[in-house]
C-alpha cells in the first residue's frame, strides 16, 4: 500500500478540506482527489462522503484514520532515521601514527577539505593503541607502520620511509663513515619497549648478526617518548637513534643531525592504511585516497624523494 495514499487520506480527513490538503502537500487538488480514489479502491470501501461543510468520515473512514495517524507519524520517524544515518555514513574518524604527524598529515587534511560531505577527525596514537581502536569501532581507518596480518582487516600499503641512523655531528666520526661495530659503542637512543621502532632497532642489530642486542646496557637509552623527542636528544649529542630521515629534514639542513654512513642499511618501513573489511567505504574511500595523494605530494616536496617513496595506483 502506498504511505502517499494514507497521508494523502490523513491531511483530508483532518483539514477536511481537499485544497487545503493539496497545499498541506504541496501537490495539485486533482493528485489528492487521484490519490483518494485509488486509496479506497485499494481498501474496497468508501472512507467518506461529500465535501467541503459537507465532509463526513464513514465508519471505516475513522476506523483507517486512527491507523492511518499512527502510519504517518511513524514514516515521518523512518525517514528522520535514514537522513540521519546518511549523515552518520559521512562522520569518522582516522588514527595516525607518529611519524604521520611529523610528515605528510598537514597534505593529507588539506585533501580531506576537498570532500566537503565528509567530516573527518584524527586521533593519534601507538600502533598498539590504533589497532585497539580499529577493533572497537572508534576509529575507521588506520594509519600505521607495517601491514597487519589480522583476517578481519584489509591493508592498503600507501608509502615506504627509508630509515638511517642519525646522530650530532659533534659525537659521529668527521667523514660520518661507521660500521655497525662502531655503532655499537655509541649511545643508542630508543623508543618505548614493544613500540614498532623498539622492535625495528633490535631487528636490524639480529639482521646484521649482533648477538646479544638485547644486552647492549647501559649504550641502551630508553626514553618513553616518541620520535620528535629521540630526534631532538640526537641532535644535542646524547647518543644516536634510528629514525625516518624525511621527518628529520630541518635537523639535517641545519645542521643538528647528520646521517651515520653505515653499510649496513634498515628495510624501508611502510605505511599502510588498515580498516575492517566491513567498513563503511563512503568514509574509508576517500581517506585512503586523500593518504596516496598527501603521500605523493610529501614525495615531491624538497628532497624528500631520496628517502620517501608514495606507491602510486595506476
Amino acid at each position: 500500500m502506498n504511505v502517499s495514499f494514507l497521508e494523502t487520506f490523513y491531511w483530508v480527513a483532518t483539514l477536511r478540506n481537499f485544497s487545503e490538503a493539496a497545499k498541506r502537500l504541496r501537490v495539485s487538488q486533482p493528485v489528492v482527489s487521484m490519490r483518494m480514489a485509488a486509496l479506497q479502491r485499494e481498501l474496497g470501501t468508501e472512507l467518506y462522503r461529500g465535501s467541503g461543510k459537507t465532509f463526513e468520515l464513514t465508519n471505516a473512514g475513522r476506523r483507517v484514520f486512527a491507523k492511518c495517524e499512527a502510519i504517518v507519524i511513524l514514516s515521518k520517524e523512518l525517514q528522520e532515521e535514514a537522513r540521519d544515518a546518511a549523515s552518520a555514513a559521512t562522520t569518522g574518524y582516522v588514527g595516525v601514527t607518529e611519524v604521520i604527524a611529523m610528515s605528510w598529515l598537514p597534505e593529507f587534511l588539506q585533501n580531506l577539505r576537498a570532500h566537503t560531505s565528509l567530516n573527518i577527525g584524527i586521533r593519534t596514537g601507538s600502533l598498539t593503541e590504533l589497532m585497539a581502536a580499529l577493533h572497537n569501532g572508534d576509529i575507521d581507518v588506520a594509519l600505521v607502520l607495517q601491514p597487519v596480518t589480522d583476517p578481519e582487516l584489509v591493508s592498503d600499503h600507501i608509502c615506504d620511509f627509508g630509515v638511517k641512523w642519525l646522530g650530532s655531528p659533534a659525537i659521529l666520526p668527521p667523514s660520518g663513515a661507521m660500521n655497525i661495530s662502531d655503532l655499537t659503542r655509541l649511545p643508542i637512543i630508543r623508543s618505548p619497549r614493544n613500540s614498532y621502532r623498539y622492535e625495528k632497532m633490535l631487528e636490524y642489530f639480529r639482521w646484521h648478526d649482533i648477538a646479544g642486542a638485547e644486552a647492549f646496557q647501559p649504550r641502551w637509552i630508553d626514553v618513553g617518548l616518541g620520535m620528535a623527542a629521540c630526534a631532538h636528544l640526537a641532535s644535542r649529542g646524547v647518543g644516536v637513534t634510528a629514525l625516518p630521515v624525511a621527518v628529520a629534514a630541518s635537523l639535517l639542513v641545519d645542521g643538528r643531525l647528520a646521517i651515520c654512513d653505515i653499510a649496513q642499511e634498515f628495510l624501508p618501513w611502510q605505511i599502510a592504511a588498515v580498516r575492517k573489511r566491513n567498513a563503511n567505504p563512503y568514509v574509508v574511500g576517500p581517506c585512503i585516497d586523500s593518504a596516496r595523494q598527501a603521500a605523493i605530494a610529501f614525495e615531491q616536496t624538497g628532497e624528500n624523494g631520496q628517502h620517501f617513496r608514495a606507491v602510486q595506483i595506476h
